[in-house]
């Protein structure tokens, strides 16, 4: 059997908008008409991009027989709905999963026709914190009671494989992607109190993005919450004297890097400084040759330069990129920002000369 629905012919119509913070206790969407409804008729609330499709059913009472089990317990439409032609729906604890566009349709006579169009905007919770902190919390928490044990997960769906942290009886880190690799952390009891909350170490620029947190329960995965992330950059500032006979532009990192990286520092984003991989003479700008280095074998994670017999033109900003073996994935990435002070002495002993000259005309 195939069911249609006719949809307004303004889309205007359906161009509701509204957002909201996740974590917030409810939100309502809604749906009126003016007409007085002479007959029972069935109102439903749709999201076509879920299968199945029904979120929220009504017609002489709540039939959530077909209801997506994403929104079980969640979802209300008040008493009086029929009667007073309010089919607005209540959406309770809306997560950011829950965004998308929402259809509220009538069916009356067995004619199926759409009344309005929510767009839902579930706002991520955010959290920003500097580059070089020490750690971060992401937070992720539920009241109930859990009675079976369960598989909670922690995500960066931009990320290959997706999987930050995750904790079962224990913390089951095995598919975990290495760039976190010792740096998260849940609490010991986080099964018993329900706080799933994740602590992040060390964060870095590259953490930045939309995390996750779901929980698996009988084998069905509810995503609970997420959080976006930001972390702010702290650009390092070096200055020296010109004249000496090196300068140190520091970057060490604590991610868990694999092997095989490329490094490339730039300087104002144009002139290549150093690269580590190829020929150094075919990509490295002529000013910088014989003059920068990185320790052959330095220390995990630290891509420091050397800088040699800095110059007033050496001042700008340097950054440095590091790459997955030979693609054009960045693993971590950090700016400097030189000054050369340049040294008055010569042109101090120019002016004096210049003016011993200017007396000795003038007697």
């Amino acid at each position: 059997n195939l069911s249609f629905i006719c949809l307004p012919a303004s889309q205007d119509s359906l161009a509701v908008t509204v957002e909201v913070q996740e974590g917030e206790p409810s939100v309502d969407l809604p749906c009126q008409i003016s007409k007085r409804l002479e007959e029972i008729v069935t109102v439903k609330w749709s999201r076509f991009d879920l299968n199945p499709n029904t979120v929220h059913q009504r017609d002489v009472a709540d039939d959530l027989q077909g209801q997506n089990q994403v929104f079980r317990g969640r979802t209300s439409m008040i008493l009086e709905a029929l009667d007073s032609g309010d089919f607005s729906l209540t959406l309770r604890k809306p997560q950011l999963l829950d965004s998308g566009i929402y259809i509220c349709s009538m069916t009356e006579d067995q004619e199926e026709t759409a009344l309005s169009g929510v767009q839902l905007h579930v706002k991520a919770v955010t959290v920003e914190v500097q580059e070089g902190e020490p750690s971060v919390d992401l937070p992720c928490r539920i009241s109930k009671t859990l009675e079976d044990i369960v598989t909670v997960k922690w995500s960066r769906f931009d990320l290959n494989p997706n999987t930050v942290h995750q904790r079962d009886e224990a913390d089951d880190l095995q598919g975990q992607n290495q760039v976190f690799r010792g740096r998260t952390s849940m609490k010991p009891e986080a099964l018993d109190s329900g706080d799933f909350s994740l602590t992040l170490r060390k964060p870095q620029l590259l953490d930045s993005g939309i995390y996750i947190c779901s929980m698996t329960e009988n084998q069905e995965e509810t995503a609970l919450s997420g959080v976006q992330l930001h972390v702010k950059d702290v650009v390092y500032r070096v200055e020296v004297d010109s004249g000496e006979e090196s300068v140190l532009l520091p970057f060490k990192t604590a991610a868990c890097l694999p092997g095989g990286v490329r490094v490339r520092w730039r300087h104002n984003n144009r002139k290549v400084v150093y690269v580590n991989d190829g020929d150094l003479d075919w990509y490295q700008h002529w000013l910088y040759k014989d003059r920068t280095e990185i320790k052959e074998k330095s220390t995990f994670g630290d891509f420091s330069l050397t800088l040699k017999k800095p110059t007033s033109r050496d001042t700008g900003t340097y950054s440095c990129t590091v790459y997955k073996d030979s693609s054009d994935e960045i693993l971590t990435m950090k700016q400097v920002l030189l000054k050369i002070k340049t040294q008055c002495r010569e042109h101090t002993s120019l002016l004096i000369f210049k003016l011993s000259l200017f007396e000795l005309s003038n007697i």
